[in-house]
């Protein structure tokens, strides 16, 4: 009876594949679809949810110029990399915050100074944007960031420009001065020893002396004075004339560097809609992400009960084989 026992109990025996089919897979699906639903779902109500009342509102305004001008000095002004070395600079935001009427530490300043992108376009225009979480301070920093940097441009070119010509005028005002100066006293010496001309390279020696000494009633020293004012005279008037001509090309090139034009191919643009965070965006996202969640949930799941069943039959194997 032990023998024929031990024969008629049926003997449990499962095989359990590492790989899985596609059928088992879609299996898997059709039976937690509703499961996957539900967390597709709740992720994009609570991303959505999260987005539109929670997360801070920001607001785009952006303007888009460039600058005409033919100066080597004004054109620098137009180079991108000009215009964020001087306009993201301490000093220009801090002016730019005051005159908005907002708090000026240095904590508000970097707040601004993210929020500026300043790029050229393909056709080397500067584009200029500021996000902000207010649409009129948007609008309102925006339109001061480039109505100051053309002001401070504008000004700078003015200074440079009355510089180089103070410069230049002072130069040839101190070699016209030199030149009256001597053209007087050689005036005047001619006028005094009643001289009208002399020959040139008058020569100081006694027999050229003697040989103009019937026609000229002055001393060898004074010729030799005379001699050293045509000379001084002679080298203030190439002074003079140099001055002259330096001061004029430094006239045409201020007249150049003064002729510059801002145009503005775009103003600001007051944001009637906000920039970020975009609902849709993040909802979309969201559900992608909820969808994967979901299933690998359902896959986990699977596993866990395929997990649970392969140990109920290994405990359920080891009784019968007792």
């Amino acid at each position: 009876m032990k023998n024929m026992s031990q024969i008629v109990q049926p003997q449990f025996h499962y095989e359990y594949e590492d790989e899985i089919s596609l059928m088992d897979i879609l299996l898997i699906l059709k039976e937690s679809w509703k499961l996957i639903a539900v967390i597709f779902l709740i992720t994009v109500i609570v991303a959505g949810s999260v987005t539109y009342f929670f997360i801070p509102k920001k607001y785009r305004c952006y303007t888009l110029f460039t600058l005409e001008a033919e100066g080597m000095f004004a054109t620098n002004f137009g180079q991108v990399q000009m215009v964020r070395d001087v306009i993201l600079s301490n000093h220009f935001l801090k002016g730019i915050l005051e005159k908005a009427g907002m708090e000026t530490d240095q904590g508000k300043i970097d707040e601004l100074r993210s929020a500026l992108t300043i790029s050229a376009t393909e056709a080397k225009n500067i584009r200029m944007q500021i996000i902000w979480d207010d649409p009129e301070t948007s609008y309102e920093l925006l339109s001061l960031v480039k109505n100051t940097y053309h002001d401070q441009v504008a000004e700078r070119i003015k200074v440079y420009t009355m510089n180089r010509l103070r410069v230049a005028e002072g130069n040839f005002n101190r070699n016209k001065e030199v030149f009256e100066q001597i053209n007087k006293a050689l005036a005047d010496f001619q006028k005094r020893n009643n001289l009208v001309t002399l020959p040139q390279n008058l020569a100081i020696s006694d027999q050229y002396y003697l040989d103009y000494k019937g026609q000229l009633t002055v001393s060898p020293e004074s010729i030799a004075e005379y001699e050293k004012l045509v000379a001084e005279h002679a080298a203030a008037k190439v002074n003079y004339t140099k001055a002259y001509g330096i001061l004029d090309d430094i006239r045409r090139e201020v007249e150049i560097e003064r002729n510059f034009t801002f145009v503005t191919i775009e103003p600001p643009v007051f944001p009637e809609h906000k920039y970020s965070p975009s609902v849709a965006k993040n909802t979309a996202i969201a559900g992608v992400l909820g969808l994967f969640a979901g299933v690998m949930f359902a896959f986990f799941r699977e596993y866990i009960k395929q997990y649970q069943k392969r140990e109920l039959v290994e405990s359920t194997s080891h009784l019968v084989d007792k």
